[in-house]
């Protein structure tokens, strides 16, 4: 994992993991760190750290295969009006996140994924996908 600072926000960090499932806890542990030494959203971190931590998952095991010579990225940022914003990207072939079921429906009940894409947009204010899903953006106002 690295950190740095920078960028357009009033703050910002850079980290990145490798595509292991076990570095992902060090790295949502770094970045609430950060947000708690910043003061942003520090009330909200229970729910912050579940989605980050969905995301990150996702990440490692969808775009990575869980292949520690892959890269996941991510930034963690604060912009002048106190909203947080959390990047993630990863090195794989992406998804399309409107072919997701629902997992409370019956048939999404069945599928054996798509649980943390379901809490990330409960629990986040905006959960965006971009580049064809390789890119995750998850913000709280």
């Amino acid at each position: 994992m690295t950190a740095s600072s920078g960028g357009e926000y009033l703050h910002r960090r850079e980290f990145t993991l490798p595509g292991d499932p076990n570095a992902i806890p060090p790295v949502v542990d770094a970045i609430l760190a950060f947000l708690r030494e910043i003061n942003c959203h520090a009330e909200e971190e229970p729910a912050i750290a579940l989605a980050l931590q969905e995301a990150l998952s996702n990440a490692v095991v969808h775009g990575c295969r869980k292949d520690p010579s892959k890269t996941v990225f991510c930034s963690a940022a604060c912009d002048l009006n106190g909203a947080l914003v959390i990047v993630i990207r990863d090195p794989g072939p992406g998804f399309d996140s409107t072919r997701v079921r629902d997992p409370l429906t019956t048939e999404g009940l069945a599928d054996d994924h798509g649980r943390g894409i379901h809490l990330m947009r409960n629990l986040m204010d905006e959960v965006r996908f971009e580049d064809n899903g390789k890119q995750v953006t998850l913000k709280k106002f």
